[in-house]
Protein backbone atom coordinates (compact mmCIF):
# COMPACT_ATOMS: atom_id res chain seq x y z
CA UNK A 1 0.00 0.00 0.00
CA UNK A 2 1.38 3.33 -1.79
CA UNK A 3 1.66 6.55 1.17
CA UNK A 4 0.03 9.38 0.08
CA UNK A 5 2.09 12.84 -0.26
CA UNK A 6 3.04 14.17 2.81
CA UNK A 7 0.65 17.11 4.22
CA UNK A 8 2.35 20.69 3.24
CA UNK A 9 2.19 21.89 7.08
CA UNK A 10 2.42 25.46 8.26
CA UNK A 11 5.59 26.76 9.13
CA UNK A 12 4.83 30.23 10.28
CA UNK A 13 1.76 32.55 10.72
CA UNK A 14 2.70 36.52 9.80
CA UNK A 15 -0.79 38.94 11.81
CA UNK A 16 0.37 41.89 10.19
CA UNK A 17 -0.54 43.68 13.46
CA UNK A 18 0.70 46.94 12.71
CA UNK A 19 -0.88 47.40 8.91
CA UNK A 20 -4.12 45.81 10.40
CA UNK A 21 -4.24 48.51 13.26
CA UNK A 22 -4.11 51.21 10.33
CA UNK A 23 -7.60 49.88 8.79
CA UNK A 24 -8.82 49.36 12.01
CA UNK A 25 -8.00 52.44 13.45
CA UNK A 26 -6.39 50.63 16.43
CA UNK A 27 -3.19 52.03 15.84
CA UNK A 28 -2.93 53.99 19.19
CA UNK A 29 -2.80 51.12 21.24
CA UNK A 30 0.58 51.00 22.86
CA UNK A 31 0.54 47.02 22.74
CA UNK A 32 0.38 47.52 18.83
CA UNK A 33 3.74 49.56 18.38
CA UNK A 34 5.94 47.20 20.83
CA UNK A 35 8.66 45.64 19.88
CA UNK A 36 6.53 42.40 20.01
CA UNK A 37 3.27 44.18 18.92
CA UNK A 38 -0.28 42.61 19.24
CA UNK A 39 -2.96 42.05 17.21
CA UNK A 40 -6.38 44.45 17.65
CA UNK A 41 -8.67 44.57 15.64
CA UNK A 42 -12.07 45.67 15.39
CA UNK A 43 -15.18 43.78 14.62
CA UNK A 44 -17.37 44.68 10.94
CA UNK A 45 -14.14 44.53 9.07
CA UNK A 46 -11.78 42.41 7.31
CA UNK A 47 -7.98 42.00 8.76
CA UNK A 48 -4.74 39.73 6.60
CA UNK A 49 -3.14 37.04 7.82
CA UNK A 50 -0.06 35.38 6.16
CA UNK A 51 0.81 31.62 6.02
CA UNK A 52 4.30 30.15 5.45
CA UNK A 53 4.23 26.55 4.33
CA UNK A 54 7.35 24.45 4.28
CA UNK A 55 6.20 23.64 0.55
CA UNK A 56 4.92 25.29 -2.84
CA UNK A 57 1.49 25.78 -2.34
CA UNK A 58 -0.80 24.18 -4.81
CA UNK A 59 -4.49 24.97 -4.61
CA UNK A 60 -5.65 21.81 -6.01
CA UNK A 61 -4.37 19.59 -3.41
CA UNK A 62 -3.74 21.85 -0.40
CA UNK A 63 -6.99 22.68 1.84
CA UNK A 64 -6.34 25.26 4.42
CA UNK A 65 -9.03 25.67 7.02
CA UNK A 66 -8.56 28.33 10.17
CA UNK A 67 -10.17 27.83 13.84
CA UNK A 68 -11.04 31.02 15.83
CA UNK A 69 -11.07 30.07 19.35
CA UNK A 70 -13.04 32.36 21.83
CA UNK A 71 -12.74 31.64 25.88
CA UNK A 72 -11.70 28.15 27.66
CA UNK A 73 -14.27 25.77 26.00
CA UNK A 74 -15.10 26.96 22.64
CA UNK A 75 -18.19 25.16 21.15
CA UNK A 76 -19.80 25.93 17.26
CA UNK A 77 -23.05 26.17 19.21
CA UNK A 78 -21.98 29.27 20.74
CA UNK A 79 -20.23 30.91 18.12
CA UNK A 80 -17.09 30.42 20.48
CA UNK A 81 -15.83 27.99 18.10
CA UNK A 82 -15.61 28.77 14.02
CA UNK A 83 -13.87 26.68 11.81
CA UNK A 84 -13.36 28.84 8.39
CA UNK A 85 -12.23 27.07 5.01
CA UNK A 86 -10.87 29.11 2.88
CA UNK A 87 -11.92 29.92 -0.55
CA UNK A 88 -10.13 30.60 -3.76
CA UNK A 89 -12.70 33.42 -4.38
CA UNK A 90 -11.47 37.07 -5.95
CA UNK A 91 -13.79 38.27 -3.38
CA UNK A 92 -15.89 37.44 -0.18
CA UNK A 93 -19.31 35.87 -1.11
CA UNK A 94 -20.63 34.94 2.23
CA UNK A 95 -23.08 37.66 3.79
CA UNK A 96 -21.67 40.03 6.30
CA UNK A 97 -23.17 39.05 8.96
CA UNK A 98 -21.05 35.69 8.77
CA UNK A 99 -17.44 34.89 9.06
CA UNK A 100 -15.49 34.41 5.65
CA UNK A 101 -11.81 33.64 4.34
CA UNK A 102 -10.42 33.71 0.57
CA UNK A 103 -7.20 33.73 -0.54
CA UNK A 104 -5.45 37.27 -1.40
CA UNK A 105 -2.37 36.60 -2.73
CA UNK A 106 -0.10 33.37 -3.51
CA UNK A 107 3.80 33.01 -3.98
CA UNK A 108 5.41 30.05 -3.98
CA UNK A 109 5.12 28.20 0.00
CA UNK A 110 3.76 32.12 0.98
CA UNK A 111 -0.17 32.53 1.25
CA UNK A 112 -2.08 35.54 2.40
CA UNK A 113 -5.46 35.30 3.36
CA UNK A 114 -8.20 37.73 4.02
CA UNK A 115 -10.75 36.87 6.79
CA UNK A 116 -13.72 39.15 7.34
CA UNK A 117 -14.93 39.60 11.14
CA UNK A 118 -19.04 39.92 11.40
CA UNK A 119 -20.29 42.89 13.24
CA UNK A 120 -21.80 40.74 15.93
CA UNK A 121 -18.60 39.23 17.19
CA UNK A 122 -18.15 40.98 21.05
CA UNK A 123 -19.36 43.92 20.71
CA UNK A 124 -22.07 43.71 18.28
CA UNK A 125 -22.81 46.76 16.03
CA UNK A 126 -25.26 47.91 18.45
CA UNK A 127 -22.56 50.59 19.78
CA UNK A 128 -21.67 52.11 16.23
CA UNK A 129 -21.96 55.79 16.52
CA UNK A 130 -22.34 57.11 12.62
CA UNK A 131 -20.52 60.98 12.85
CA UNK A 132 -16.96 60.39 12.09
CA UNK A 133 -16.44 63.78 14.04
CA UNK A 134 -18.71 62.26 17.48
CA UNK A 135 -16.34 58.73 17.35
CA UNK A 136 -13.15 60.80 17.13
CA UNK A 137 -14.24 62.27 20.24
CA UNK A 138 -16.20 59.69 22.28
CA UNK A 139 -13.83 56.78 21.40
CA UNK A 140 -10.08 57.74 19.89
CA UNK A 141 -10.08 60.71 22.45
CA UNK A 142 -7.52 59.71 25.30
CA UNK A 143 -8.13 63.14 26.78
CA UNK A 144 -10.34 65.82 28.61
CA UNK A 145 -11.73 66.98 31.75
CA UNK A 146 -13.71 65.90 34.41
CA UNK A 147 -16.08 68.47 36.00
CA UNK A 148 -16.40 68.90 40.15
CA UNK A 149 -17.13 71.58 42.65
CA UNK A 150 -20.19 72.95 42.70
CA UNK A 151 -22.86 74.28 40.02
CA UNK A 152 -22.07 78.11 40.98
CA UNK A 153 -18.23 77.63 41.19
CA UNK A 154 -17.78 74.11 39.00
CA UNK A 155 -14.24 73.19 37.81
CA UNK A 156 -12.58 70.91 35.39
CA UNK A 157 -10.06 68.48 36.23
CA UNK A 158 -8.04 67.33 33.02
CA UNK A 159 -7.80 63.50 32.97
CA UNK A 160 -6.22 61.80 30.91
CA UNK A 161 -8.17 58.09 30.08
CA UNK A 162 -5.18 56.59 28.26
CA UNK A 163 -7.54 54.23 26.77
CA UNK A 164 -4.57 53.39 24.42
CA UNK A 165 -1.95 52.47 26.82
CA UNK A 166 0.02 49.26 26.90
CA UNK A 167 -1.17 47.88 30.27
CA UNK A 168 -5.34 49.20 29.29
CA UNK A 169 -6.28 47.08 26.99
CA UNK A 170 -5.01 43.71 28.89
CA UNK A 171 -6.18 44.63 31.93
CA UNK A 172 -9.42 45.20 30.27
CA UNK A 173 -9.84 41.77 28.86
CA UNK A 174 -8.47 40.12 32.37
CA UNK A 175 -11.36 42.39 33.92
CA UNK A 176 -13.79 41.05 31.46
CA UNK A 177 -12.86 37.82 31.96
CA UNK A 178 -13.57 37.68 36.05
CA UNK A 179 -17.10 39.17 34.62
CA UNK A 180 -20.05 36.72 34.90
CA UNK A 181 -20.42 36.82 30.88
CA UNK A 182 -19.19 34.40 28.52
CA UNK A 183 -18.06 34.51 25.64
CA UNK A 184 -21.62 34.64 23.45
CA UNK A 185 -23.24 37.17 25.95
CA UNK A 186 -20.24 39.64 25.40
CA UNK A 187 -22.04 40.41 22.27
CA UNK A 188 -24.59 42.06 23.97
CA UNK A 189 -23.35 45.31 24.88
CA UNK A 190 -26.33 45.76 27.09
CA UNK A 191 -24.43 42.78 29.30
CA UNK A 192 -21.13 44.29 28.40
CA UNK A 193 -21.59 47.75 29.85
CA UNK A 194 -23.58 46.40 33.00
CA UNK A 195 -20.25 44.16 33.55
CA UNK A 196 -18.27 47.24 33.32
CA UNK A 197 -20.29 49.57 35.42
CA UNK A 198 -19.85 46.25 38.22
CA UNK A 199 -15.97 45.84 37.64
CA UNK A 200 -14.80 49.22 38.12
CA UNK A 201 -16.18 49.13 41.92
CA UNK A 202 -14.69 46.36 44.17
CA UNK A 203 -17.70 45.72 45.96
CA UNK A 204 -18.94 42.40 44.25
CA UNK A 205 -16.04 40.95 41.90
CA UNK A 206 -13.15 42.26 43.66
CA UNK A 207 -13.13 45.05 40.85
CA UNK A 208 -10.64 47.85 39.33
CA UNK A 209 -10.83 50.24 42.47
CA UNK A 210 -11.86 50.61 46.28
CA UNK A 211 -14.26 53.28 46.83
CA UNK A 212 -13.68 55.96 50.17
CA UNK A 213 -15.39 58.68 51.62
CA UNK A 214 -14.03 58.86 54.88
CA UNK A 215 -10.91 61.42 54.23
CA UNK A 216 -8.53 58.65 55.93
CA UNK A 217 -6.02 57.09 52.77
CA UNK A 218 -3.18 56.03 54.54
CA UNK A 219 -3.03 53.05 52.85
CA UNK A 220 -3.45 54.19 49.53
CA UNK A 221 -3.47 56.96 47.25
CA UNK A 222 -6.06 59.98 48.10
CA UNK A 223 -9.21 59.88 44.72
CA UNK A 224 -7.46 63.23 44.35
CA UNK A 225 -3.89 62.19 43.84
CA UNK A 226 -5.48 60.60 40.34
CA UNK A 227 -4.79 62.52 37.09
CA UNK A 228 -6.09 59.61 34.66
CA UNK A 229 -6.80 56.20 34.53
CA UNK A 230 -3.92 54.29 33.07
CA UNK A 231 -2.29 53.79 35.84
CA UNK A 232 -4.98 52.51 37.67
CA UNK A 233 -5.40 49.70 35.17
CA UNK A 234 -1.50 49.09 35.09
CA UNK A 235 -1.40 48.62 38.92
CA UNK A 236 -4.33 46.52 38.87
CA UNK A 237 -3.39 43.96 35.85
CA UNK A 238 0.21 43.94 38.10
CA UNK A 239 -0.80 43.08 41.24
CA UNK A 240 -3.20 40.43 39.91
CA UNK A 241 -6.21 41.78 40.30
CA UNK A 242 -5.97 43.28 43.61
CA UNK A 243 -8.22 46.35 44.61
CA UNK A 244 -6.83 49.87 43.88
CA UNK A 245 -7.11 52.39 46.97
CA UNK A 246 -8.49 54.61 46.61
CA UNK A 247 -11.25 55.79 44.29
CA UNK A 248 -14.21 58.37 44.68
CA UNK A 249 -16.94 59.42 41.86
CA UNK A 250 -14.92 61.46 39.05
CA UNK A 251 -11.73 58.37 39.44
CA UNK A 252 -14.88 55.34 39.27
CA UNK A 253 -16.10 57.70 36.31
CA UNK A 254 -13.32 58.49 34.54
CA UNK A 255 -12.10 54.41 34.83
CA UNK A 256 -15.91 53.68 33.42
CA UNK A 257 -15.12 55.72 30.41
CA UNK A 258 -11.89 54.57 29.50
CA UNK A 259 -12.91 50.85 30.30
CA UNK A 260 -15.52 51.65 27.62
CA UNK A 261 -13.58 53.32 24.84
CA UNK A 262 -10.75 50.72 25.13
CA UNK A 263 -13.67 48.05 23.99
CA UNK A 264 -14.79 50.54 21.30
CA UNK A 265 -17.57 51.92 22.97
CA UNK A 266 -18.53 55.64 22.70
CA UNK A 267 -18.69 56.83 25.81
CA UNK A 268 -18.39 60.24 27.65
CA UNK A 269 -18.18 61.75 31.21
CA UNK A 270 -20.97 63.17 33.05
CA UNK A 271 -21.15 65.74 36.13
CA UNK A 272 -24.68 66.14 37.86
CA UNK A 273 -24.70 69.01 39.82
CA UNK A 274 -26.72 69.12 42.81
CA UNK A 275 -27.21 65.34 42.88
CA UNK A 276 -29.52 63.97 44.82
CA UNK A 277 -29.37 59.98 46.39
CA UNK A 278 -32.49 58.45 47.02
CA UNK A 279 -32.00 55.72 49.31
CA UNK A 280 -35.63 54.35 49.35
CA UNK A 281 -37.15 54.51 45.31
CA UNK A 282 -39.44 57.37 46.91
CA UNK A 283 -38.25 59.45 43.87
CA UNK A 284 -37.55 62.30 46.34
CA UNK A 285 -34.92 63.13 49.30
CA UNK A 286 -37.26 63.14 52.17
CA UNK A 287 -35.80 64.98 55.54
CA UNK A 288 -37.30 63.98 58.93
CA UNK A 289 -38.31 66.08 61.45
CA UNK A 290 -39.88 65.94 65.15
CA UNK A 291 -42.56 68.14 66.15
CA UNK A 292 -40.48 70.67 67.61
CA UNK A 293 -38.78 70.79 64.39
CA UNK A 294 -35.16 68.64 64.67
CA UNK A 295 -33.58 66.84 62.23
CA UNK A 296 -34.26 62.72 62.34
CA UNK A 297 -31.23 61.38 61.12
CA UNK A 298 -32.53 57.04 61.69
CA UNK A 299 -35.35 57.01 58.87
CA UNK A 300 -33.29 57.27 56.01
CA UNK A 301 -30.05 58.38 54.65
CA UNK A 302 -31.26 60.68 51.52
CA UNK A 303 -28.96 62.90 50.55
CA UNK A 304 -28.35 65.73 48.05
CA UNK A 305 -24.49 65.92 46.71
CA UNK A 306 -22.86 69.14 45.15
CA UNK A 307 -21.72 66.91 42.25
CA UNK A 308 -22.14 63.30 41.29
CA UNK A 309 -20.20 62.06 38.15
CA UNK A 310 -20.61 59.00 36.12
CA UNK A 311 -20.17 57.69 32.26
CA UNK A 312 -22.94 57.64 29.20
CA UNK A 313 -22.50 55.36 26.59
CA UNK A 314 -23.98 55.12 23.07
CA UNK A 315 -25.46 51.90 21.66
CA UNK A 316 -29.00 51.00 20.51
CA UNK A 317 -31.47 49.02 22.97
CA UNK A 318 -33.45 46.71 20.91
CA UNK A 319 -34.30 45.64 24.61
CA UNK A 320 -36.72 48.57 25.05
CA UNK A 321 -39.12 49.66 22.84
CA UNK A 322 -38.22 51.92 20.04
CA UNK A 323 -36.86 55.25 20.42
CA UNK A 324 -34.87 54.75 23.69
CA UNK A 325 -31.58 54.29 21.86
CA UNK A 326 -28.80 56.42 22.30
CA UNK A 327 -27.06 57.93 25.01
CA UNK A 328 -27.37 55.74 27.91
CA UNK A 329 -26.04 56.26 31.09
CA UNK A 330 -23.74 53.32 33.71
CA UNK A 331 -22.26 54.67 37.12
CA UNK A 332 -19.72 52.51 39.03
CA UNK A 333 -19.96 54.83 42.19
CA UNK A 334 -20.96 52.06 44.49
CA UNK A 335 -23.83 53.74 46.04
CA UNK A 336 -27.17 51.58 45.99
CA UNK A 337 -27.73 47.50 44.29
CA UNK A 338 -28.99 47.65 41.12
CA UNK A 339 -32.64 46.76 41.01
CA UNK A 340 -32.28 43.83 38.72
CA UNK A 341 -28.98 42.20 39.74
CA UNK A 342 -28.56 43.14 43.57
CA UNK A 343 -24.55 44.07 42.73
CA UNK A 344 -23.45 47.51 42.91
CA UNK A 345 -23.97 48.67 39.60
CA UNK A 346 -26.15 51.60 37.68
CA UNK A 347 -27.59 51.44 34.24
CA UNK A 348 -27.12 51.29 31.35
CA UNK A 349 -30.28 53.88 31.74
CA UNK A 350 -31.85 55.66 28.80
CA UNK A 351 -31.24 59.35 28.70
CA UNK A 352 -34.84 59.54 26.93
CA UNK A 353 -36.32 57.33 29.18
CA UNK A 354 -35.03 59.51 32.10
CA UNK A 355 -36.30 62.79 30.00
CA UNK A 356 -39.66 61.31 30.10
CA UNK A 357 -39.95 59.73 33.03
CA UNK A 358 -40.33 56.02 32.26
CA UNK A 359 -39.42 54.55 35.51
CA UNK A 360 -40.77 51.20 34.59
CA UNK A 361 -37.77 50.63 31.75
CA UNK A 362 -34.75 49.30 32.38
CA UNK A 363 -31.99 49.59 34.19
CA UNK A 364 -32.20 51.30 36.73
CA UNK A 365 -34.04 54.33 35.46
CA UNK A 366 -35.62 55.11 39.11
CA UNK A 367 -32.32 55.94 40.84
CA UNK A 368 -31.11 57.99 38.07
CA UNK A 369 -34.45 60.00 37.24
CA UNK A 370 -34.30 60.75 41.27
CA UNK A 371 -30.42 61.72 40.63
CA UNK A 372 -31.40 64.56 38.22
CA UNK A 373 -35.24 65.42 39.29
CA UNK A 374 -35.39 65.11 42.63
CA UNK A 375 -37.67 67.77 45.21
CA UNK A 376 -36.05 67.62 48.57
CA UNK A 377 -39.33 66.86 50.63
CA UNK A 378 -39.47 67.97 54.58
CA UNK A 379 -41.96 65.48 56.94
CA UNK A 380 -42.66 66.18 60.24
CA UNK A 381 -43.81 63.62 63.17
CA UNK A 382 -47.37 63.65 63.01
CA UNK A 383 -49.48 61.26 65.10
CA UNK A 384 -52.78 62.02 63.92
CA UNK A 385 -51.85 61.26 60.13
CA UNK A 386 -52.59 57.94 58.92
CA UNK A 387 -48.70 57.87 57.31
CA UNK A 388 -47.37 59.31 60.87
CA UNK A 389 -46.04 62.09 59.17
CA UNK A 390 -47.32 65.57 57.92
CA UNK A 391 -45.66 67.09 54.40
CA UNK A 392 -44.49 70.64 55.77
CA UNK A 393 -42.38 72.08 53.19
CA UNK A 394 -40.66 70.82 49.30
CA UNK A 395 -37.81 72.38 48.10
CA UNK A 396 -37.83 72.14 43.84
CA UNK A 397 -34.33 72.70 42.55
Amino acid sequence: MRAGPAPNEVVSVELFPRDNAKTHQTSQYEIVNNINPSLVIRRGDPFYIALRLNGQYDQSRDKIRLEFMFGARPQIGKGTLIYLPISNNKDFTKDSSKWDARTHHIEGNQLTIHVHIPANVAVDDGVFLPDETKRREYVLNDVGKIYIGSHSKPKGRQWIYGQFADSVLPAVMFMMDKTRLDYTARSNPVKVVRSVAAMVNSHDDNGLLVGNWSGNYNDGNAPWQWTGSAPIFEQYLRNNGEPIKFGQCWVFAGSTTTMSRALGIPARTITNFVSAHDTDDSLTVDKFFTREGEPISDVNSDSIWNFHVWTDVWMSRPDLPPGYGGWQVIDATPQESSDVSGLYQTGPASLEAIRKGEVGLAYDVPFVFAEVNSDVVHWQLDETSELGWRKIKTNKY
